[in-house]
């Protein structure tokens, strides 16, 4: 007889939803931080130290959910969860989450201070060896998280170095087997078919043409207003005037470029096709 009582083991969770569960705890942060600085910005000038604790105020705030839940915000919109994790790694997370970047930032600028101070900001000098521990720490940390990445996108667990140290995968909270839903299959059915349309057309679509058809509309004037003596394409003098079979001058650049790009490229002033091939220079 099962026991009711049990706790049964959850799905592990696609990468996707991990990650789009990350983006929105990443953009609620971003937005209370934004709200925070602008209140707080009124009243004295912000500093880099004054950002890493209006942001460690913040995470600190989004993190009781998780303190009480067991869950982020982004987890929860997406039935996510930290796999049976206990209170007390979810608290050193929490921990972690809030106080590592603060502590950080004050590390980094104590030791840039105390350099400068010291005499140590010209580029010949020898930089002190706590400068010099400090980015090479920051170094290990870039290179660990480019391989948590990619190990996660591998197996799929533990989306940031800290839940590998802690040990805090994440998984599905719903039951039974995944299923796709209809309105899912309707947007890919239908993006597979625009991309398709799209792919067949683009070949045999002029963007030149569309491009100058929008012009004369946005403009209202055509080249037959302009007078004979001027490039139809520019409006100037003609630099190495060249004319078409239809008679009508035009700069050889301007014409010559318009041609490549659109072999049926109309002349602007009678809309006949030019022939590159038949235009004549005129002395």
């Amino acid at each position: 007889v099962p026991n009711d009582n049990a706790v049964m083991p959850h799905k592990p969770a696609l990468r996707v939803n991990q990650l789009d569960a990350a983006r929105l705890d990443a953009e609620l942060e971003r937005e209370l931080q934004a709200q925070f600085t602008g209140v707080v910005g009124e009243a004295i000038t912000l500093t880099e130290e004054h950002q890493a604790v209006i942001r460690a105020v913040v995470a600190a705030i989004l993190s009781y959910k998780l303190i009480s839940t067991g869950q982020t915000y982004g987890q929860t919109l997406l039935l996510l969860t930290f796999n049976h994790a206990k209170r007390s790694k979810i608290l050193l997370y929490v921990l972690c989450a809030v106080l590592l970047p603060l502590v950080w930032v004050l590390v980094r600028n104590r030791v840039e201070s105390t350099g400068q101070s010291a005499g140590f900001n010209r580029p010949h000098q020898q930089q002190p060896r706590s400068a010099v521990y400090l980015a090479r720490f920051e170094k290990l940390l870039k290179i660990l998280t480019l391989g948590n990445t990619a190990a996660f996108l591998l197996w799929g667990r533990y989306g940031t170095l800290l839940e590998r140290l802690l040990r805090l995968p994440t998984a599905d909270m719903r039951e039974g087997p995944r299923y796709v839903t209809f309105d899912y299959l309707s947007r890919e059915l239908l993006w597979h078919g625009f991309s398709e349309f799209i792919a067949f057309v683009l070949p045999v679509f002029s963007g030149a043409r569309f491009r100058r058809m929008v012009q004369r509309v946005l403009s209202g004037t055509t080249s037959t207003a302009l007078p004979a003596s001027v490039c139809g394409v520019c409006g100037l003098t003609p630099a190495s005037p060249h004319a078409a079979l239809c008679g009508h001058v035009f700069c050889y650049y301007c014409v010559a470029s318009n041609c490549m790009a659109d072999r049926k490229y109309p002349c602007p002033r009678c809309d006949r096709a030019i022939d590159r091939s038949a235009l004549k220079r005129v002395m």
